[in-house]
């Protein structure tokens, strides 16, 4: 058993995130009369919330859970729901920031989350919830367990056929409604920053973690509509603190699903912020499209041999990297064995051309999703070295077949799309 998870706070204090979960739980347990949003208890936090979706809430009960988690009365000699009060309000808005940097948040409890209910009835709960409701503790718990629990539970999100119109339609609907009222100051965005923060999570950074090609599978029939919601959103939020930011990340949406550039569907400043990404794409090279692909499966909680489901929070645990190239995640030393010597792609071909190109670069272990170093550094840094770039374009090529295998032999992405 390793040491206990910790959640730390500015003020150098920490404490067992087990005891942040007891005090956070107990409002889900008693959403009508809670005495203060963060009570001591020992209820999981999976089970319990799980548990209050599984009945019929009413609108009164949604909203009772709502005020219980962002007021409260706790006591102020209380350390730890001090701290949290103070931590909570930076992650109200971006939950899925939280798994970037060298603070990352711990993986969801696997056997609380997957042997009531299962994993695809458990997300499809967690989505009705917040399509049902559509208020910040609903969608601020789906989003944050996705992100926990990272591409186990993606792949779930992209089996439901009813998740990507849904979304758009709350989007639309609130614009709607926030286009009757003529004060900006008069507004309140909360909902529109929630759904663009799961558009986020769904599209680029579940891409940046390498879930490429499942994003693009979905998003395939779904892309226009979603960035013609997203545009209206740009619109609305025109003069908000927070709408440069939007901004960025709409920008980032259109290109990275790779939507047309029609301006008579979407806003001038998300095609002109598109353009300019699409400009930056054209300095990429065969070392940085390498340097990518290690990058991403150094990154990944998923096992990297074909055919394994497992990751990191079905089992509970991080895996062990290859013991060769120390780059590719394996669940056990069996996976690793048969992705070793099998397969259209088996390890062996590429394992000291990673290592190499890794050490070569002085690639490290731990990455911020945003932190990519530029194409031109990494050529520079590869020709500096002696890098060839027939291995370069080899390490790229390998990872993209072995991507093309880890979903094949996945049963569940068979069903990625269904429903178009």
């Amino acid at each position: 058993m390793g040491p206990p998870r910790l959640i730390r706070f500015p003020n150098g204090t920490s404490f067992a995130l087990d005891a942040a979960i007891d005090l956070f739980v107990e409002s889900l347990s008693d959403p009508i009369r809670p005495s203060h949003c963060l009570r001591a208890s020992r209820h999981d936090l999976l089970k319990t919330s799980l548990t209050f979706l599984t009945a019929p809430r009413s609108q009164d009960e949604v909203h009772a859970l709502q005020s219980a988690m962002e007021t409260c009365s706790c006591p102020k000699d209380n350390p730890l729901s001090n701290g949290l009060h103070k931590y909570c309000p930076s992650i109200k808005h971006r939950p899925g920031r939280r798994s970037a940097g060298k603070h990352r948040c711990g993986q969801v409890t696997p056997n609380e989350f997957y042997s009531t209910f299962g994993a695809e009835t458990a997300v499809k709960m967690l989505w009705q919830w917040a399509y049902m409701y559509q208020l910040q503790p609903s969608f601020l718990l789906f989003s944050s367990v996705i992100v926990m629990a990272g591409t186990t539970l993606s792949v779930m999100i992209f089996i439901m056929p009813s998740f990507a119109p849904q979304l758009i339609e709350i989007i639309n609907k609130d614009v709607d409604s926030l286009e009757k009222i003529g004060s900006l100051a008069d507004r309140d965005f909360t909902v529109l920053q929630q759904a663009e923060t799961i558009a986020l999570i769904t599209t680029t950074e579940m891409i940046a973690k390498g879930e490429g090609r499942r994003v693009n599978t979905y998003w395939q029939n779904h892309k226009e509509a979603l960035l013609q919601a997203l545009s209206r959103v740009v619109s609305i939020t025109t003069g908000a603190p927070f709408h440069e930011e939007l901004l960025k990340r709409v920008c980032i949406i259109h290109d990275a699903l790779s939507v047309p550039h029609d301006p008579a569907k979407y806003h001038p400043l998300i095609l002109e912020g598109s353009r300019a990404l699409r400009e930056e794409h054209k300095k990429e090279n065969d070392f940085w499209r390498a340097y990518r692909a290690i990058r991403q499966a150094t990154v990944s909680d998923r096992c990297y041999s074909p055919g394994c489901l497992e990751t990191f929070t079905s089992m509970g645990r991080k895996f062990q990297f290859c013991s060769g190239c120390v780059r590719v995640p394996y669940c056990s030393r069996q996976c690793q064995r048969q992705a070793w010597k099998t397969g259209q792609a088996p390890h062996r071909i590429i394992c000291q051309m990673v290592k190499s190109f890794s050490d070569w670069i002085e690639l490290q272990y731990k990455f911020k999703i945003e932190d990519y170093l530029e194409p031109d550094v990494v050529e520079r840094m590869c020709r500096e070295k002696g890098v060839e770039e027939n291995d370069a374009y080899a390490i790229d090529r390998y990872f993209d077949v072995l991507d093309k295998l880890l979903i094949i032999k996945n049963p569940y992405d068979s069903r990625v799309g269904e429903g178009h």
